[in-house]
């Protein structure tokens, strides 16, 4: 019974760690700069931007975490991947623009996510107030001894 409680969390570590640990190994293994490659990650994703005619939509280097703004209108790229010449840096960029093409698009679950993570902000602010406040609220004096009554 505890080997299989133990695969069972086995199991379950893999399900949730897997995906990310795989995706980083696959990122890493073809993040090698290569001379071949006609340019860099930042111009292909100004490219592939004007291509698609979103010119308005900027290419900025960040020191790091790749993503597009839809806020900003801003296809943000990690210095290594605005600046390589590597699968990963190609990959990473045609990945950010798709997100500003279904931004343009209206695609629906990039706009329902969009909302979710407006309403998570201000829900995360409102739980920091109340938890920073709840002890003004909730506090009864300082503490008093405890009385024992003999019997």
């Amino acid at each position: 019974m505890i080997i299989l409680a133990l695969l069972g969390f086995l199991l379950f570590i893999g399900l949730i760690f897997g995906p990310q640990f795989w995706i980083n190994w696959t990122l890493n293994k073809h993040g090698r700069e290569r001379a071949d490659m006609p340019g860099t990650g930042g111009e292909l994703a100004r490219h592939l931007l004007d291509d698609a005619g979103l010119q308005e939509v900027k290419v900025e280097a960040v020191p790091a975490g790749d993503h597009y703004s839809p806020d900003d209108r801003a296809v943000r790229l990690s210095e290594k991947h605005f600046n390589g010449k590597s699968i990963t840096a190609i990959a990473v960029a045609a990945h950010e623009v798709a997100h500003a093409v279904q931004h343009r698009d209206a695609y629906a679950p990039l706009m329902l996510r969009q909302r979710l993570v407006k309403k998570t902000i201000v829900i995360e602010r409102m739980g920091s107030i109340v938890l920073m406040a709840s002890p003004h609220f909730f506090w009864s004096g300082p503490p008093r001894p405890l009385r024992i009554n003999p019997t």
